[in-house]
């Protein structure tokens, strides 16, 4: 199991969006998503999310956890090629590209 933390700070060392990462076999498990703005109007969070997807490549299944009614994020993660599984869980299949 490996474990990773991705940040997006501003120029002032702010935080603007954190994802922790766990990755098991071939699941990477975005956690701990925080955001001080909201994420389908931030291009730092989408570049947080696009980095996510870069350094663990199209090769693997992504897994994210959403409330349905955070319309903004949900728009965001299907636009990076997830989709619903559930009634709070995104995934993303191997083979994907952003």
């Amino acid at each position: 199991m490996t474990r990773g933390d991705f940040v997006v700070a501003d120029d002032q060392d702010n935080v603007i969006a954190r994802t922790h990462t766990i990755v098991h076999e071939n699941v990477v498990n975005m956690v701990e998503w925080t955001s001080g703005r909201t994420p389908a109007t931030d291009a730092e969070a989408t570049s947080l999310l696009t980095t996510v997807l870069a350094t663990y490549g199209p090769d693997v299944e992504y897994t994210l956890a959403v409330g349905r009614e955070n319309m903004a994020a949900v728009a965001l993660y299907r636009s990076l090629g997830f989709v619903e599984t559930g009634d709070f869980i995104m995934t993303r299949a191997p083979g994907l590209t952003a």
